[in-house]
């Protein structure tokens, strides 16, 4: 596949994405109530708001409403003045994450792996 094929692929699938969300959320409440039960199944299954994480430079687990993913955290300075940091392929970068939950053994031995 060529970089123009590959790029209109990919241009013509965000544009579907986005009308599907358009289909399953079609106004500002909608999404709203969306993004709102996600936060609550989230708090059901052991996450809690970012402002209850540890605040002694470990790490946590944190999510963010611009990312699908869950990132490598920590709160760095006195709260509420201090810092949340990501941290991601050898690098670090503020942040301001929306839940928390303590790392799982796993994902803390992995990170002692790298």
């Amino acid at each position: 596949m060529s970089d123009q094929d590959w790029a209109q692929a990919a241009w013509e699938a965000a544009g579907q994405a986005a009308a599907e969300r358009a289909e399953k959320m079609p106004t500002e409440q909608d999404a709203i109530n969306q993004m709102h039960e996600a936060y609550k199944r989230l708090k059901e299954l052991g996450w809690k708001g970012a402002e209850y994480c540890p605040k002694d430079n470990s790490l946590f687990a944190s999510c963010h409403p611009t990312s699908t993913g869950i990132a490598v955290t920590s709160y760095m300075g006195d709260w509420p003045k201090g810092t949340y940091w990501i941290y991601e392929a050898e690098d670090m970068w503020p942040a301001n994450p929306v839940l928390f939950r303590l790392m799982t053994q796993e994902e803390t031995e992995y990170r002692q792996d790298d």
